[in-house]
């Protein structure tokens, strides 16, 4: 198992022994993909949605450019993964929360092939 997370947030294709981190309790957990959708924390995925769910994988395809929203009311330690396997940018939107990748933004963008993870921390969505 390697670990695929990375500060530049491209963590390739999603195999389930891949390495991610979590935040439960507000600590820094190393589990698989595979564990994390054992426990539930990751429901499902999706082709394309405006406003993502809580504790998802969403796997963006859209040919054109897209805006995604995080949810607008997280609990500390929810998470969001998403992964841009479509032709355009994935404009990731906070939805009246900021998102923290250098800086704190109301925004951040996933280029083609890209992908990046969002947890909350009770004050911002962390990209990870």
């Amino acid at each position: 198992m390697s670990s695929k997370l990375s500060a530049l947030g491209d963590i390739g294709p999603l195999a389930a022994g891949d390495i991610f981190y979590v935040v439960r309790g507000g600590a820094f957990y190393k589990t698989t993909l595979q564990e994390i959708q054992n426990a539930g924390q990751i429901v499902g995925t999706t082709a394309v949605s405006s406003t993502l769910a809580a504790n998802t994988f969403t796997t963006v395809t859209a040919a054109g450019a897209t805006n995604q929203s995080l949810p607008a009311a997280p609990t500390v330690g929810n998470v969001c993964a998403l992964k841009n396997q479509g032709a355009g940018l994935v404009t990731v939107l906070g939805n009246g929360n900021n998102i923290f990748t250098a800086a704190s933004a109301v925004s951040d963008t996933i280029e083609t092939g890209g992908a990046r993870t969002y947890v909350w921390d009770g004050t911002y969505w962390n990209a990870l």
